[in-house]
C-alpha cells in the first residue's frame, strides 16, 4: 500500500477530519488506498502547526503519535491549486488548501493502534509485515 509522511500535528488533524487536503509540491497519479504516517516533527513545525489549529478553535493534544502509521484514507484526487478551486469553489477559503498541488484526502479511517515505523520522503510503499 501506499503511504505518506506528514508532520505528527497535521496528520491528527486529519485523523480527527479537520484538514483533509495536504498540500504537497508534486502531483501523484496514484488513487485509492493511502496509509497516513505521522513523521518524528520537530518542535518548530509542530508550535506553527499547532498555532494554526489552535487560532481555528481546535485544542491540539500534547502527546500525538510520532514514527507511525495512524490511520488509513482514500487519495481521492490530486488537483494543481489553481483547477483545485475552480472544481470545488466551497474549498476556496478552506485554510488547509494553498497547493501548490492539493491531495484530496476522503473516507479516513484511525488505526486502533499506531504501527511504528519509519517514514520516507514522497510517496513511498508500506507494509505493516515488513514495517514492523
Amino acid at each position: 500500500m501506499k503511504a505518506i509522511t506528514i508532520d505528527p500535528v497535521w496528520a491528527w488533524a486529519i485523523c480527527r477530519g479537520i484538514k483533509t487536503v495536504e498540500n504537497r509540491n508534486c502531483a501523484t497519479r496514484h488513487r485509492g488506498e493511502l496509509a497516513i504516517h505521522a513523521g518524528r516533527g520537530t518542535p518548530e513545525r509542530d508550535r506553527a502547526a499547532r498555532k494554526v489549529l489552535e487560532g481555528l478553535g481546535y485544542k491540539v493534544p500534547a502527546d500525538v503519535p510520532r514514527g507511525a502509521v495512524v490511520a488509513l484514507a482514500t487519495l481521492a484526487d490530486c488537483l494543481p491549486i489553481d483547477k483545485f478551486k475552480i472544481v470545488d469553489p466551497a474549498l476556496h477559503k478552506n485554510p488547509f488548501c494553498y497547493g501548490p498541488f492539493c491531495w484530496i484526502l476522503e473516507n479516513v479511517h484511525i488505526l486502533k493502534k499506531p504501527i511504528p515505523c519509519l517514514g520516507k520522503q514522497g510517496l513511498w510503499n508500506f507494509n505493516e509485515k515488513t514495517e514492523r
